[in-house]
């Protein structure tokens, strides 16, 4: 992931550095972009995932299918 301070990647600026030293936005970029991977990666690989739409939790399949969160 690029940002507008240099030509290195968010992981080049922060690799080698204590987690105390990572600003907390460098920090929010870096879990976001961890949690679009596994999201990916999981709707990949045929599992669903629960992620919140329009400020609801819903089920992502798959197959596109979007429905609300039914507890099992």
């Amino acid at each position: 992931m690029k940002t507008g301070k240099s030509s290195k990647t968010l992981a080049e600026r922060v690799r080698g550095r204590r987690l105390e030293d990572i600003s907390r936005r460098d920090l929010a970029a870096i879990a976001r972009d961890a949690g679009k991977q596994a999201s990916e990666a999981a709707l990949a690989a045929g599992f669903s995932i629960s992620r919140f739409v329009d400020g609801k939790l819903m089920r992502v399949y798959p197959d596109g299918r979007i429905i609300p969160y039914q507890p099992e």
